[in-house]
């Protein structure tokens, strides 16, 4: 990983991890997904979702061209 790719994931990935942990332990005991997926996609992207995701995906993409 780049350092740039490793601080993007550093800074997003302990808050993404803990909110999917939460709320798949609220729809397990409470229900409710079905009314709450899209909240859950927007916060999620809110949270830096997708630059996480770009950031594995480059360094997926440079270790692959070697």
């Amino acid at each position: 990983l780049l350092p740039q790719q490793q601080e993007i994931i550093d800074d997003t990935l302990p808050d993404i991890s803990a909110y999917v942990r939460e709320m798949m332990e609220k729809w397990t005991v409470e229900g409710g997904i079905e009314q709450d997926w899209d909240q859950y996609l927007a916060d999620l992207n809110k949270m830096g979702l997708d630059r996480m995701m770009s950031a594995y995906q480059k360094a997926y993409e440079d270790y692959i061209d070697g």
